[in-house]
């Protein structure tokens, strides 16, 4: 856009111009147009001619331009990845949210509040709530805009050119300790230990040695009996006390046909130490086998149940 203003005078009048906008990425400019004098008093033509270079070019990002702070390496669940994401030029921030990005990878995810950190550059955090993979991407039809109110063309989705494998704490520690799968080494893990031995705790409740087999406590003048064991924070596996009355058939502490004591919490956690907890678990007192009949519970047999997502 190109506006003119011409002014044809023998003497200097001043003038106002306006009615213009300007946008950002336009510029102006003041022509004098054979002028016979410029000492200030006296101007045989002025020209002023305003000249818009209007900004029509959208914006672009490249998968390079998605850029994750781990430097490709696996990552685990639940840990949180900041990707720095730069486009071609300086957007406008309240175009840019959350909404816009997604991930092209397997794993399931949670995008935090995006920051702008420069005209071209903004940071997106995200958390993989689940294994798989994670390859950030600008979602298809993300309505992104430049300063000039370009929008970004996203027809199809923009994806980092690098994909991050998301691992579960368990597939994370067999990597770095160089094991394979199996029940005896998840026992390992789950427990933080190799030790199949009972637990051992001091008399102020904190773990003297660890052990995988649960302990039995009971309370001196109480009739409470108490499955204990200890098992690794944060490890991702689920965890589920067991009981049997003849060892072969098991009931889970949730069971409804099994009879509780009142009066006191289903299961206590207690952190020990930096990567350890304490669980206890009230003993069942009795099992519902119907028909208005109730067997007591051999307060010997109990397990615990460990699975790995």
């Amino acid at each position: 856009n190109r506006f003119t203003i011409t002014l044809n005078d023998t003497a200097l009048h001043p003038f106002n111009v306006s009615g213009l906008s300007i946008s950002a990425g336009q510029h102006v400019q003041f022509i004098l147009s054979t002028p016979t004098s410029f000492n200030g008093a006296a101007i045989a033509d002025l020209q002023a001619t305003i000249s818009g270079d209007l900004d029509t070019t959208p914006p672009t990002l490249a998968s390079s331009g998605i850029v994750d702070d781990q430097s490709g390496a696996p990552v685990v669940v639940n840990s949180v990845v900041t990707y720095a994401v730069t486009f071609s030029e300086g957007l406008d921030a309240s175009t840019v949210s959350a909404a816009d990005f997604g991930n092209a990878g397997s794993a399931a995810v949670t995008i935090g509040t995006v920051t702008q950190t420069a005209p071209a550059v903004f940071s997106v955090p995200v958390t993989p709530t689940g294994a798989g993979t994670l390859q950030l991407e600008v979602n298809a039809g993300a309505v992104l805009k430049d300063l000039a109110g370009n929008a970004l063309v996203s027809t199809t989705a923009i994806a980092d050119d690098t994909t991050l494998s998301v691992r579960t704490p368990y597939q994370q520690w067999l990597a770095a300790t160089s094991k394979t799968a199996s029940p005896a080494n998840l026992k390992e893990f789950a427990f933080g230990t190799s030790n199949q031995g009972v637990l051992v705790l001091n008399p102020n409740g904190s773990i003297n040695t660890r052990g995988q087999a649960p302990i039995i406590q009971t309370s001196v003048g109480s009739p409470l009996v108490k499955l204990v064991y200890a098992r690794l924070k944060n490890s991702g596996c689920s965890y589920t006390a067991q009981f049997s009355q003849d060892l072969t058939s098991w009931l889970a502490s949730n069971n409804p046909d099994l009879i509780y004591p009142p009066g006191v919490p289903d299961e206590e956690v207690v952190p020990d130490g930096v990567d350890m907890e304490i669980v206890s678990i009230k003993f069942p007192l009795f099992m519902n086998t119907g028909g208005g009949s109730f067997e007591k519970i051999g307060q010997g047999f109990c397990q615990i149940a460990v699975t790995t997502p």
